[in-house]
């Protein structure tokens, strides 16, 4: 390595810009590349563990309080399906019945 000074000045203009060009931590925390945290950074990992695990936990909890299917038929939410059932059989009599008065099945 030489102990050339216009070396030296060359590559700390080069420095100078690539920190000028460089995105303050606003930016990166709003690009989701630092964690906007006030925590310490030895326990930035353990903040977002326990974040992960209260919206696990809550998501488990509202899934277990949810309605079940009857409820939801009864309150006219999803249809039964024993209904839906028995009006598409219908339907499907109906148009073998006509296909079959067409000549088209047999």
């Amino acid at each position: 390595m030489t102990s050339n000074p216009n070396h030296h000045a060359e590559e700390a203009s080069k420095l100078e810009k690539l920190l000028q060009g460089r995105s303050d931590v606003k930016e990166l925390q709003e690009k989701g590349i630092l964690k906007n945290s006030t925590a310490a950074p030895a326990l930035q990992a353990a903040q977002a563990e326990l974040i992960k695990h209260q919206l696990e936990d809550r998501l488990e909890g509202k899934l277990e309080r949810r309605p079940d299917r009857a409820e939801l038929e009864r309150l006219g939410i999803l249809k039964d399906d024993s209904e839906d059932a028995s009006v598409t059989q219908a339907k499907k009599e109906e148009l073998e019945k006509q296909l079959k008065a067409d000549g088209i099945l047999k």
